[in-house]
Order: C-alpha cells, then structure tokens, then sequence
C-alpha cells in the first residue's frame, strides 16, 4: 500500500514511481491510497501497470479521514476508482457519430 499527497493529485510520475518500486521489491499488487487522482489517469495507467506485471489498485481516501478522531472510532473504508472509457463510432446510414462503449 501507498499513499499519495495530501496536499496534490495523484498523477502518472506518481504512479510510474510506484510500478518501478513495486517492481524492484518484486511486488505484484499494490493499493494506492489518495485524496484526489489526476484526471485523464485512468484506463492507461493500470494497463500500463498490467503490463509490467503490477495489479495497481487506486482507492479514494474519504474525506471524512481528515479528523484524528475518526481513525480511532470508526473503522475506514477506501473506494474504488471509477471511470468511464468511450470509443466514438460514425453511423455511415445516418452520416451521425455517437460514443460506444
């Protein structure tokens, strides 16, 4: 497990850093812990992750995190990433493009 800035988004030298770390200690999974992730990051970063053998998984620390009494009380819970990844495709019979997924 890694944790990201708090104080900046998690972006691609970040990450990179991280697969070649994992990759020095012979990790193959690792669980990447942060507030806020570059936009545009993802799909690519995890396949690039893939193809170096990493399972990279990017989780949002909750915001709720932020007050020291909470990590005493509660116990946490970390979110996946989402996103989404559309492909636009031309409609020749209707001369109209549209997104796929």
């Amino acid at each position: 497990m890694v944790i990201g800035p708090i104080n900046l988004p998690v972006g691609r030298l970040f990450v990179e850093e991280v697969i070649t770390e994992c990759r020095k200690r012979g990790a193959s999974r690792v669980d990447v812990l942060a507030f806020e992730f570059e936009m545009g990051l993802f799909p690519a970063v995890l396949e690039e992750a893939r193809n170096k053998g990493i399972d990279l998984a990017p989780k949002y620390i909750p915001p709720r995190c932020s007050t020291n009494a909470l990590w005493i009380k509660d116990r946490l819970s970390f979110h996946d990433i989402s996103f989404v990844e559309a492909t636009p495709r031309y409609d020749k019979k209707n001369n109209t493009r549209r997104a796929s997924n």
